[in-house]
């Protein structure tokens, strides 16, 4: 049955075609993925199946269908696969590439249908659009799938129609974070708002119970009012109501409930000290003696305004113990006003006890820098006046108003100074200073400062290299003129190739010395080698490189040739070879080594001529020679092609040796060698541990055995016209008859 509806597909692809003009508009942007086969059966039908609904879903003409190859790309970019990818990452590679839907799915094959799961997700919108399962037979097929593409077409613009909404203007937020304190005689209210600069005021609403009518109270422009005049033990309600710069109005805020009452009386205001960005105060409470019921502290309260600000706001409170109180996060240099209450534990407040100002720590002013010094910037600035200052940091930056960094610190109110090292050649930078308390507070930066640093030192000039030279070079060039600090040495840089890369190989630690010797372990011979040079001032500032130069280190004296060696000889081998050219040759060294050999050794040195006679060698052995020159400064050629010798080998060893007896009289023979230069032939006779007794030279290959006094044991060797004796023959045993 799967097969048919396989066929029946393929039929289906052949005949679908596009519809157009069936949807109006821009068209939406389709990713469609591959379906995912749910069992073994449904392989062979998924991929037809995926292509026959996205040829309908292209029917529709709502879609615009993104091309698969360029969605497989999208999701390899992102270093995934189809078969792993979450509703996350669908989501976030379709906003990223402009994808407004992405239609997934999955295939089944149940009995002799087939049931397709199909999710449509808008990207866009980060939400299922659609989600359904469609179970399809061979009989309904075509029109199943048509009316699936066209039910996502209508599902994406559901969802893109939401999506398009038009967005309701923004109310006003109301005021929150509303609390009221009462004293004897008035009610405190304050509040906040996320965004006061888009106000015009408020309005203020008070009511009898938590419930009742809200008459409005006042207008304000600061988020705080006192409802002030009252009678002791009154209980009001309180609401807010902010009013935009349009007029628009936020709702009111919750209510919050206020009571006049019994307070404390307000504290002994002592005295508030400036300190940088904050300020210490210090009170007392009245005294306890007497004090009636609900006028016991169980607290303190401490309100603050700047000169702009109409009225107090509370800043802080304290605990019934403290005495004292220090109030951070104010501006540098600016006037406060400061006053406090006490509260008791049913929350009702004091009045305001005496007013005081005090202005905090100005900021810094008056930084100097000093420029044109090398990779460093001298700086300078004014003490600062008020005693509570316990040092300074510094701070730089390589923009007038980009980001400042810490550089450094000094301590002490009268240390006025400070050096900013490890700076680039002839830049520009930016200087701010803050003062310090013992705390660590700082005041604001001060104006920024500008230095400009010196230039890098100016080129050397006249850099020469000289050739020839045994595994060195020899540098020279000018001196540089230029101030005291200018200068401190120079420094030396080589390259094996014009254009290649050059690497430092040494300093020369003085402004007066104007040569070098590049002798580095050491340079290898008739090798060109470049050059450059440049001159460091005293903070290790290097000028520019000069211009390149080269130098050639001598060559090694050339191989020797025409190394000839002379075979057959007795004993030794005769050597001799072509004079070398160059006329400093002091010497040459002959390497020898046998067949058996892997290695040549050095063997001997020939101080005169160009020959050489290697003797006391042993018999039929060759030798291998080479030879190298050596020059009076101890360059060495490299060794020449190597010659081979034999010398001359020992007459082979008679073979035949027997006793033959004839007429009654024995005679030893044997066979004649077989080399043409045997002059004759020697008989020994066997003697105590193997020794050998010299009994007769014979030139024939017969030799007669005179009367035996007892068993004897007879051998013989062959000699040669040079001399050179064979090895013995077989021995041949005789008896005594």
């Amino acid at each position: 049955m799967l097969t048919s509806i396989a066929l029946f597909l393929f039929a289906a692809l052949l005949m679908a075609a596009p519809v157009f003009g069936m949807d109006v508009g821009m068209k939406q942007k389709l990713a469609v993925l591959p379906f995912i086969p749910k069992n073994m059966e449904a392989m062979t039908v998924t991929e037809s199946l995926s292509s026959l609904l996205l040829s309908n879903l292209d029917r529709t003409g709502h879609f615009e269908i993104i091309e698969r190859k360029k969605i497989e790309g999208m999701i390899e970019l992102e270093g995934l696969r189809f078969e792993h990818l979450t509703r996350d990452d669908l989501i976030r590679i379709g906003r990223k590439n402009g994808i407004d839907f992405i239609l997934s799915g999955s295939a089944m094959s149940v009995g002799s249908s087939i049931a397709l799961d199909l999710q449509l997700l808008s990207a866009q919108r980060e939400k299922v659009c659609a989600s359904d399962t469609v179970r399809l037979s061979q009989t309904e097929l075509s029109t199943k799938l048509y009316d699936t593409a066209k039910e996502l077409a209508n599902s994406s613009r559901e969802c893109s129609a939401t999506a398009s909404q038009i967005a309701q203007p923004q109310q006003v937020p109301p005021p929150f974070d509303m609390k009221a304190s009462g004293t004897s005689k008035s009610i405190r209210l304050f509040w906040s708002h996320p965004d006061i600069s888009k106000l015009i005021g408020f309005k203020v609403f008070r009511a009898n119970s938590d419930t009742g009518s809200y008459s409005s109270l006042a207008t304000t422009t600061e988020a705080a009012y006192v409802d002030d005049n009252l009678n002791l033990n009154e209980t009001f309600y309180y609401k807010v109501q902010a009013i935009g710069n349009t007029g628009s109005e936020s709702e009111q805020s919750p209510p919050v409930v206020g009571k006049t009452s019994i307070a404390p009386h307000p504290p002994i205001f002592l005295g508030v000290k400036p300190d940088i960005k904050s300020a210490h105060l210090q009170w007392r409470s009245r005294p306890s003696k007497g004090k009636e019921a609900g006028t016991e502290e169980a607290g303190y309260k401490i309100y603050r305004k700047t000169a702009q600000d109409k009225d107090f706001r509370e800043s802080a409170s304290a605990p019934a113990d403290a005495s004292s109180y220090t109030d951070t996060g104010l501006k540098d240099g600016t006037a406060y006003l400061y006053t406090l209450t006490a509260f008791n534990a049913s929350k009702a407040e004091s009045e305001f006890a005496t007013t005081l100002d005090v202005v905090t720590v100005s900021g810094m002013d008056g930084l100097k820098a000093e420029a044109g010094k090398i990779r460093h910037a001298p700086l300078s600035w004014s003490p600062h006046m008020n005693d509570t200052v316990d040092g300074y940091n510094i701070y730089r930056s390589a923009d007038k108003d980009g980001e400042y960094k810490k550089v450094g610190s000094v301590s002490g109110r009268m240390t006025v100074l400070f050096t900013d090292s490890g700076l680039e050649d002839k830049k520009t930078y930016w200087y701010r200073i803050a003062a310090f308390n013992k705390a660590h507070s700082e005041t604001d930066k001060s104006q920024a400062v500008s230095v400009e640093t010196r230039d890098v030192p100016p080129h050397v000039k006249g850099l020469s290299a000289k050739s020839g030279e045994v595994r060195k070079a020899t540098l020279t060039w000018e001196p540089v003129n230029s101030p005291a600090d200018e200068i401190k040495g120079y420094r030396i840089y080589r390259s094996t190739e014009e254009k290649g890369e050059f690497k430092k190989i040494g300093d020369v630690d003085s402004d007066r010395k104007t040569a070098f010797v590049d002798d580095d372990k050491p340079l290898k011979d008739n090798t060109a080698y470049y050059y450059r040079i440049t001159c460091y001032n005293s903070a290790n500032a290097e000028s520019p490189v000069s211009g390149v130069v080269s130098a050639i280190t001598k060559a090694v004296p050339k191989t020797p040739t025409g190394l000839k060696a002379k075979s057959g000889e007795v004993k030794k081998v005769s050597l001799d070879w072509n004079k070398n050219n160059e006329p400093d040759i002091k010497e040459y060294l002959i390497h020898r080594k046998r067949s058996d050999e892997k290695d040549y050794d050095k063997h001997k040195t020939v101080r005169e001529g160009i020959s050489y006679v290697d003797a006391d060698l042993k018999d039929g052995i060759e030798y291998s020679y080479k030879v190298q020159a050596l020059d009076k400064d101890g360059l060495v050629s490299e060794m020449s092609d190597s010659v081979s010798a034999k010398t001359k080998p020992l007459p082979h060893k008679p073979v035949g040796l027997k006793l033959s007896e004839k007429d009654g009289k024995k005679a030893l023979i044997w066979d004649a060698n077989a080399e043409k230069d045997i002059k004759h032939y020697v008989v020994y006779k066997k003697g105590f541990l193997g020794a050998g007794q010299n009994l007769a030279s014979v030139q024939a290959t017969v030799w007669a055995i005179d009367e035996l006094k007892d068993k004897t044991e007879f051998f013989i060797t062959a000699v040669d016209e040079t001399g050179l004796e064979s090895e013995r023959s077989e021995v041949v045993v005789v008896e005594k008859k």
